[in-house]
């Protein structure tokens, strides 16, 4: 640790605590290059903690890049935390409260060597879940909190009246009141705060102060909020992001996760100037966007007691993150570049235009060594010339033809980290007419160049662009799902979305299709062979299969609903208001759209298909 500050423990009475989010461990692990960038950055975070000699790690969520991260994550997971965060050295915290999974926070387990505990709630892409016929929703986070090594806090028991309850973490005279709200999705918690169904308390059993006595010792507590959602409304609207105005006026300082750009220097909130909000940002880039572009940082965030005034005071020093991978970003106007002529024919200009992009790339991947020196001057040279940066050139092209990207990147499969991402075309936000056109279906390539002018919006997050394509697509086609269950596939196209669930629809998808055809095969065949053996129409026969399934489909979608209206009545899971018919169906039609011609548009002639085949064959039905 290079900060003289945090050679030594902090005193008696000031309490040292490491802030970082956002991990997102596993992130590309089957990468070759890219695989092991999320855990070297943890270690290193782990590693500061430990030679600051910090009393406490706090996370504020997506430690995890998927929901349901693979066996090889876990498993290097567990490694780091053992390594880092067990040991011999005195935990002087005294902590009360309630944790997901008991009352006692891992360091006073008689059986477990903690002496430096990690705090953490959960994100967007580790929140919990349910699998099955299981009752409780459960995240990998409660494995981690299960196996001793994290302490697991924020999750919410009733998602219809949300009780925010503090963790009371004394160290001397140092006394910090810790706040966690897990993730829940955005346009819930805003309908939630407008009913009034959010309650922070001020004490772990949700009692308030009684006497003027205890008001007074209120004051010396240190109040922190530590949340996990977007933190303004950057194309998202004003439901899709927790507002200031939701933060208590009690409140002290709040720790940001979700957000990935770097703003870790404490800010005063606009609508209370007493309020510090603070962003550390992610600690690996999972999207090639200006915002990740950034240094990336950590805080460690120190908390004592003003004696002369008896009120708490903090300082947060940030501290540079050195084993993240370099990540350059700039963006080139092709009209602009004096080399390209644009009276030239197409051969010409598609020659000049790779040397121009090649130049650049060349000149941007030097840019990012040099970076890398900056921030770690004790480098090699071999491990700099060695080393391969994450680089992102956008392209703006009106008039100009794109060249062929797979062929250009193979030029620079040796020089950077994301050769397949290093060059994004985009053109000009399109006139109305252009707009207007697209709106009404008559352009397909309208939708394309919507897509890549989504993708041009730097300030806008990848879930915010994906809804506003989709919204494109809905608009510009007439898809209808009459075969899949919408309201169960749209869940799994959140969970695609959100968490990175990577196989979620297509297991939905292969869990559908074989309960269906089970289910007609199993009952209509039994009815209708003898009519096909009779001589009757096949063809009805496979009409009246596909009206079946239709039928089924519509079954469980009531059966979905009904499931969720109950389970959100008991407080169990959240049910939108808006789902009735809203996003979640259209997401389903736009997936729909988008991937037609797939197994899952053709199920009801496969049934068919199948049906054809046994009839013919068998005189009995399938069991």
């Amino acid at each position: 640790m290079e900060d003289a500050r945090f050679a030594a423990p902090a005193g008696p009475d000031t309490l040292r605590v490491l802030l970082a989010t956002d991990n997102h461990l596993g992130f590309l692990e089957d990468d070759p290059v890219r695989g092991e960038d999320s855990f070297n950055t943890m270690e290193e975070i782990l590693r500061i903690g430990r030679e600051a000699h910090v009393d406490m790690v706090l996370l504020g969520g997506d430690l995890f890049h998927i929901n349901k991260p693979s066996r090889n994550t876990m498993s290097k997971t567990v490694q780091l935390f053992r390594k880092y965060c067990l040991g011999s050295r005195d935990v002087e915290l005294e902590v009360s409260g309630t944790f997901a999974h008991g009352e006692r926070p891992n360091f006073e387990d008689e059986n477990l060597a903690v002496d430096m505990p990690v705090f953490i709630i959960h994100g967007n892409h580790d929140d919990p879940t349910r699998e099955g016929a299981q009752l409780e929703a459960l995240s990998a986070l409660d494995l981690l909190s299960d196996s001793g090594l994290v302490n697991y806090f924020g999750s919410v028991e009733r998602l219809n009246n949300i009780e925010v309850k503090p963790l009371l973490i004394e160290k001397g005279l140092a006394k910090l009141k810790l706040y966690g709200l897990g993730w829940i999705r955005d346009e819930r918690l805003h309908r939630l705060f407008a009913q009034d169904k959010v309650q922070f308390f001020t004490e772990p059993d949700g009692q308030p102060e009684q006497t003027a006595a205890d008001l007074e010792a209120e004051r010396t507590w240190f109040n922190m909020l530590v949340v996990h959602q977007n933190r303004d409304s950057k194309g998202r609207g004003a439901k899709n992001c927790f507002q200031e105005s939701m933060i208590p006026e009690f409140m002290d300082f709040v720790m940001f996760g979700h957000e990935h750009e770097c703003l870790v220097e404490p800010q005063a909130a606009i609508a209370n100037d007493n309020i510090l909000l603070c962003q550390p940002g992610s600690s690996v880039a999972t999207s090639l966007i200006e915002g990740e572009a950034e240094d990336k940082h950590i805080g460690i965030l120190e908390i004592a007691l003003d004696r002369s005034e008896l009120k708490p005071v903090c300082e947060l020093t940030k501290i540079p993150l050195r084993s993240v991978r370099p990540f350059v970003m700039e963006e080139l106007v092709l009209s602009t570049v004096d080399a390209l002529e644009p009276d030239a024919n197409e051969e010409d200009k598609l020659a000049v235009l790779e040397e121009v992009l090649e130049e650049k790339v060349g000149a941007l991947v030097e840019e990012a060594k040099a970076r890398y020196r900056e921030r770690n001057p004790r480098a090699r040279d071999k491990e700099v010339r060695k080393l391969l940066p994450l680089v992102r050139l956008r392209v703006e092209h009106t008039g100009f033809t794109p060249i062929n990207l797979q062929r250009f990147a193979a030029k620079f499969v040796d020089k950077v980290a994301n050769p397949n991402e290093l060059i994004s075309f985009f053109r000009k936000r399109r006139s109305d007419g252009a707009a207007s056109r697209a709106a009404q279906g008559a352009d397909q390539r309208a939708i394309e160049d919507r897509a890549a002018e989504l993708a041009a919006e730097e300030d806008l997050s990848p879930q915010a662009r994906i809804n506003a394509l989709v919204d494109e697509i809905l608009a510009t086609t007439a898809n209808e799902l009459r075969i899949i269950p919408e309201r169960e596939f749209s869940s799994s196209i959140r969970d695609f979305v959100d968490k990175g669930g990577v196989r979620s629809i297509e297991s939905y998808m292969d869990s559908l299709l074989q309960s269906q055809q089970e289910l007609l095969l199993g009952q209509a065949l039994e009815t209708e062979r003898d009519r096909v053996h009779n001589g009757e129409d096949v063809g009805e026969l496979t009409e009246q299969i596909a009206r079946g399934a239709r039928k089924v489909a519509e079954q469980r979608n009531r059966a979905a609903l009904q499931r969720e209206r109950a389970e959100a009545a008991q407080g169990n899971v959240a049910l939108d208001a808006s789902d009735a018919g809203g996003q979640p169906a259209r997401l389903a039609r736009a997936a729909s759209g988008a991937s037609r011609g797939s197994r899952s548009n053709d199920s009801a002639a496969d049934l068919g298909t199948r049906a054809r085949s046994r009839a013919g064959a068998a005189p009995s039905a399938p069991s």
